[in-house]
């Protein structure tokens, strides 16, 4: 079993990374997003303008407290389907919106790093190949629920909204656990760059949710 800074390191890589989660595990979820420097976008829907978000984020990072931000974090239960798109199923409005995010990160870094080559091609001047690095890369979180068969391989469970979102995605795993008593891990199932038949250990994350459940949980109200 990998490290979690393995999965950091992949992440660094992606442009769009999915983590899906049960409600069992949301709060891991949850403590897995709070390591993150991370911007959440909130409820979005298909007229969602990606460069208005960066623009803000630019901003808030000026005039607000300077914090940086590495990724922006969209949950699929926030992505709503407008009256005039009703007839498009909510697993199609999310992979469109998720093509969009795509597309506009790409073009924002093409515009920064263009080349008289292009991206295909070694810096002409350093003749060093140029490092994919966006600005900011998009985490995708979304609950899982059980279905008859086995559409994906991570024991029969599929994302809420449809999978049509693994085809944009670059990296996508699964809070999971195959037996009762046994801990959670992150069960890679899509990796663009090298094998998906990676489990990710998430104890350290474990420990720390636990750890704060049981604070709140003796706290005031």
């Amino acid at each position: 079993m990998e490290s979690l800074d393995y999965l950091y390191n992949l992440m660094d890589e992606s442009i769009i990374t999915i983590l899906g989660y049960d409600f069992t595990h949301e709060y891991l979820k949850d403590e897995f997003i709070s390591r993150l420097k991370h911007y959440n976008v909130g409820e979005i829907n298909s007229s969602f303008d990606v460069k208005s978000t960066i623009r803000d984020i630019k901003l808030d990072s000026i005039l607000g407290d300077g914090r940086e931000c590495e990724y922006l974090v969209l949950d699929t239960m926030d992505i709503i389907v407008k009256k005039e798109d009703a007839g498009m199923s909510k697993a199609l409005n999310i992979k469109m919106i998720l093509e969009t995010f795509r597309t506009e990160l790409l073009r924002k870094w093409d515009e920064q790093n263009e080349t008289e080559f292009g991206l295909d091609f070694d810096d002409p001047q350093s003749h060093q190949q140029i490092k994919f690095k966006p600005d900011y890369k998009l985490l995708v979180t979304s609950p899982t629920y059980r279905t008859v068969g086995k559409e994906l391989n991570f024991g029969g469970r599929s994302f809420s909204g449809g999978n049509h979102s693994l085809y944009v995605a670059d990296l996508a795993g699964v809070i999971t656990k195959d037996k009762l008593f046994e801990k959670p891990y992150i069960k890679l199932i899509k990796n663009r760059s090298g094998s998906n038949k990676v489990d990710i250990s998430i104890e350290d994350i474990i420990k720390t949710a636990n750890r704060d459940r049981k604070i709140n949980s003796i706290l005031p109200k």
